[in-house]
């Protein structure tokens, strides 16, 4: 009753401060989020300003040399792999401080990073790997704060709409670079300029954002945690209540004694084992999602004409859990589901599938004549990969009528459409597979946050789904000895690599279609997003 009255009270009030919240959280996303990722149009405005050009030797007569190439790849680099590195602590700080803090930081280190490449002299490689430390840093907050925004959404049916729009406006990030290139290059805005007015732009967005979190969306997550633990113990509960109804209701039905017992395995944090178990005596086992329930005594014919002659089964179907059941989980306990395991296969694959298809399409297209069209392709590539936002309707509908297993399979079919699509030698076949890739990426984040939302709950959601991160970040080592392997042993055919990430979407179709179907199967209101 307290957790209605207080949604209750707060009627409209909040309405508008809670849509201002949701606004500065995607305009931060989309200004800030994965604006690293667009390094290949700042790479070029650096080269214009002459940026680390002094470490070029002076017998280099072109514009650019090695050692000024050298040294923005590393810049890139350290940015790049911090933002990715930093996914599980930022999860940890984000649920153990929460959004206020982690917007406060976010904010100082985005501000910090724009200075430092605004000001820094051009031969200063430690102020321009500072600044991008910083700016992929923030922009790994500025990601995981606006995951928690699906908290903050009042309509559960609004949920996956706001979490498709976020991932959306990551993607879109990365052109806030290509934007800057094009008024250096156009309007002759220096490095100085940009950078100086993003880090203003910056603190504008991060002031009123903290604020908000401060006043709206704090108390709205302190509410959301504490009701997310008491439902879960709740509905544990309720459930035990209503198993043992159903066996008084068994033995009453059948007119002789019933021995049953029924064992709900479940470990929620200060929840007694005792409280999780119904019955005594007798003998019952779950099967396949199902419960066992062994009547001594008669037949389920000769009961009802109470005859006991034999002994028979009875098949009964209660859920085994409540959607919520996962939420009051230490962090430790989510990371043994079977839930955060196939998560983690679905994830880690695909995001390993995602980088390397984007860390190699530009060979690619160069194997398959992108050169003799003076890359064309390429640029449409680049034009195509920040429009994701594109899709968030019909991402919105599928997410929000299909099932998470329906969903993730989806995915998955979008990743073997581009991945056969890859193999196809022809220029005009890759725009095609250019589009299902965009299409694939804004689907796939959208339906991995909707999920751990729900799932895992606001108490370890931000730690959980860092987690899969991690691991798909220790993952992504592996796509530079690929490329090495197939350039050694495979003639520098991309494609040899291109049908062995194939291969790994044909494994998450199996894993969320065999495995993870079964387990949500036995989960009340768990297999699809809440309504």
């Amino acid at each position: 009753m307290e957790a209605v009255r207080s949604e209750s009270e707060t009627g409209k009030d909040d309405d508008w401060p809670r849509s201002f919240l949701i606004f500065f959280t995607l305009l931060a996303n989309l200004l800030f989020g994965g604006c690293i990722f667009g390094w290949a149009s700042i790479q070029l405005l650096f080269e214009r300003e002459d940026v680390m050009h002094q470490y070029c030797t002076s017998s280099s007569s072109s514009s650019t040399c090695e050692q000024q190439l050298q040294s923005l790849v590393l810049i890139y680099t350290l940015g790049s792999s911090f933002q990715v590195f930093s996914s599980f602590p930022v999860g940890l700080f984000v649920d153990f401080f929460g959004p206020f803090l982690s917007n406060v930081v976010s904010g100082v280190l985005l501000v910090t990073g724009c200075l430092c490449f605004s000001l820094a002299p051009p031969d200063s490689l430690l102020l321009f790997s500072i600044g991008s430390i910083c700016i992929g840093v923030g922009g790994c907050f500025t990601f995981f704060v606006s995951f928690l925004i699906g908290f903050v959404v009042k309509k559960a049916e609004h949920v996956s709409t706001i979490m498709t729009m976020s991932n959306c406006m990551f993607d879109g990030s990365t052109a806030v670079f290509l934007v800057f290139y094009l008024l250096n290059k156009y309007l002759d805005l220096s490095r100085r300029t940009l950078f100086g007015a993003y880090a203003v732009i910056a603190f504008l967005v991060f002031v009123p954002l903290c604020l908000l979190w401060k006043g709206v969306g704090g108390p709205i997550m302190n509410r959301k945690k504490r009701e997310s633990i008491a439902s879960s113990k709740a509905n544990i509960q309720a459930l035990v209540a209503a198993e043992e109804d159903e066996e008084e209701e068994l033995r009453e039905r059948v007119g002789v004694e019933v021995e049953v017992e029924v064992e709900v395995e479940v470990e929620v944090n200060d929840v007694e084992e005792g409280e999780a178990r119904g019955g005594d005596e007798g003998e019952g086992r779950e099967v396949g999602g199902s419960y066992e329930l062994v009547v001594a005594g008669c037949g389920e014919e000769e009961a009802k004409e109470g005859v006991a002659t034999s002994k028979t089964t009875i098949i009964q179907t209660p859920p085994l859990h409540h959607h919520t059941y996962l939420h009051s989980y230490t962090w430790m306990q989510q990371l043994q589901t079977t839930q955060f395991v196939c998560v983690c296969v679905f994830g880690v694959l695909h995001q390993f599938r995602a980088n390397s298809y984007m860390g190699i399409i530009k060979n690619l297209l160069v194997e398959y004549g992108d050169e003799h069209a003076n890359y064309l392709y390429t640029t449409i590539y680049s034009a195509i990969l920040p429009c994701g936002f594109a899709f968030i309707p019909l991402i919105d509908i599928l997410i929000s009528r299909l099932r998470f297993v329906d969903n993730f399979n989806l995915c998955s079919m979008l990743g073997i459409i581009y991945g056969s699509l890859t193999l196809v030698p022809l220029l005009e076949v890759q725009v095609v597979s250019f589009f299902f890739f965009c299409w694939f990426r804004s689907a796939f984040y959208s339906i991995l946050g909707t999920f751990c939302i729900q799932t895992f709950g606001p108490v370890c959601a931000g730690r959980t789904y860092g987690t899969v991160w991690l691991v798909g970040s220790l993952f992504n080592f592996l796509i530079f000895p690929a490329t090495v392997l197939v350039d050694n042993y495979g003639s520098g055919d991309q494609r040899l690599f291109c049908a062995f990430l194939l291969a790994l979407a044909f494994v998450c179709l199996y894993v969320c279609e065999f495995v993870l179907k079964s387990t949500l199967a036995k989960v009340e209101g768990g297999d699809r997003p809440i309504k």
